[in-house]
């Protein structure tokens, strides 16, 4: 929601001209702009929604004009937006405050182990100036003597000074290093994993359709039943998952190239159980990860227990969108 160099606009709400280069609304309907402060939004929410392709923006007259979008709780969506990059700014900001100390903290360590190094260095050459010193000054049998006792007992300091500081400066090194190698994997981790959901959320996984030579056909006859607005270029590909074996049926992946034209489909699942013979059989779901497997089977687990305990007769089903599930009841009587 960034304007481009040299381009002027006028504020729809206010009539007022729009700066370049800065931030303004523009409604995914009727593609008109706005200044943030004429609307709900704020930056960092501009930011939410450019980053994510199935967060849309919509202008209040589109709003109040469409059916399907009046009604819809912007206000509180756009608080809760607000309300969790609040929470989690102050968070990154305190990391990296964190990170810096630690990174102080170890710069101020390295300067003074080098200048104990340093007084190290200072004091081994004053005692072999006085060793050089005694030797001029004695005879040769004496002098041996000396040199010996006295190269002994600097080699006993130095291996006891150097065992100890090293041992300091390897520890202190370690548990510095430790730390921030712990938050960097917690970041790396976060990151890793927000990507792998975006790349999973077009993704859709198709069981029990049997093994052959025209999955992809057999795949747009359904999708077509589910939504007849899908055509072969909304599709990026289809492909088997896992290697093939004998009497196993793999399933198919099949990810899309528009969210939007994924959900549509998601939301006609019903129509499944009107499709062919030959396709009755046929499981759909969405791509999820371990965690949400897991956390998908847990409520429906937890619904079959709730619906087995209700001696009412109602049914207890697992329904919404990814990470956002939830339990609904319902009679089986009740269309």
């Amino acid at each position: 929601m960034s304007a481009a160099n040299g381009e002027k606009c006028t504020c729809r709400k206010c009539l007022k001209e729009l700066k370049v280069n800065k931030k303004r609304g523009c409604c995914y309907r009727c593609n008109s702009i706005f200044h943030l402060e004429c609307t709900l939004l704020t930056e960092p929410i501009c930011e939410i929604v450019e980053a994510y392709n199935n967060l849309k923006w919509f202008c209040d007259d589109c709003v109040e004009s469409s059916t399907e979008l009046k009604g819809f709780e912007f206000k509180k969506m756009f608080n809760d937006l607000e309300a969790g990059s609040a929470q989690i700014l102050p968070k990154l900001d305190k990391f990296n405050d964190e990170l810096q100390q630690e990174m102080n903290n170890i710069k101020a360590s390295l300067m003074l182990n080098e200048r104990t190094l340093f007084r190290l260095d200072n004091n081994e050459s004053s005692v072999r100036n006085e060793i050089t010193n005694l030797k001029n000054e004695m005879g040769n049998t004496f002098a041996d003597i000396v040199k010996r006792e006295v190269k002994t007992n600097v080699n006993v300091i130095n291996n006891e000074m150097g065992t100890t500081f090293a041992d300091i400066v390897r520890r202190e090194v370690k548990d510095r290093v430790d730390v921030i190698n712990d938050g960097v994997k917690a970041v790396h981790k976060t990151l890793n994993d927000a990507t792998i959901l975006k790349e999973r959320e077009l993704n859709l996984v198709f069981f029990r359709l049997d093994e052959g030579n025209s999955d992809r056909s057999n795949i747009m006859k359904i999708l077509k039943h589910l939504s007849d607005e899908t055509s072969e270029k909304d599709i990026v590909k289809v492909m088997r998952l896992g290697k093939k074996k004998d009497g196993a049926v793999r399933p198919i992946l099949v990810k899309f190239d528009n969210l939007n034209v994924k959900n549509n489909i998601m939301r006609n699942v019903s129509r499944m159980k009107s499709l062919s013979e030959e396709f009755k059989h046929i499981g759909l779901s969405h791509d999820l990860t371990i965690d949400q497997r897991k956390e998908h089977r847990a409520l429906v687990d937890k619904a079959k227990v709730d619906e087995a305990a209700d001696k009412s007769g109602f049914l207890y089903r697992v329904v919404g969108p990814v990470r956002r599930w939830r339990i609904v009841t319902f009679h089986p009587e009740i269309k």
